[in-house]
């Protein structure tokens, strides 16, 4: 799966795991789901920050980029193959992309004014 990659300062990461995110790279936001570790599938590596772009093709110049962390989907794991490894990612984005159509749902219901009762639940865990 191709991703972008960017250089991590520790310090400001979050702990090391899969998030719903959003990567700016120059002027253009994506949608994307990010791996923040070491890669344990090929064996360990340097700490990477990794972010694969929904509903995006193309290329895309990673010189200057920003990743936003929006909600955590798992810890890191170390899969049995790149195959496997392979389904995972596609089982985060559709995660993803189900997070991203329910905050759209509840901003649009934002700006409609549409009124909740107490006890109500516009989003629900992805």
């Amino acid at each position: 799966m191709p991703t972008l990659n960017l250089a991590p300062y520790e310090e400001r990461l979050p702990k090391r795991g899969v998030y719903v995110t959003r990567t700016k790279v120059a002027r253009q936001t994506y949608e994307s789901v990010t791996n923040v570790g070491h890669k344990p599938t090929f064996g360990e590596h340097r700490l990477t920050v990794e972010s694969f772009l929904l509903n995006f093709s193309g290329e895309v110049d990673e010189a200057a980029m920003e990743v936003e962390f929006l909600r955590r989907l798992r810890e890191e794991m170390k899969f049995p193959d790149p195959a496997a490894l392979k389904t995972q990612i596609q089982n985060d984005a559709r995660r993803s992309l189900k997070f991203f159509r329910l905050l759209k749902l509840f901003r649009e219901r934002q700006t409609q004014g549409v009124g909740r009762s107490a006890g109500d639940s516009v989003i629900s865990q992805p």
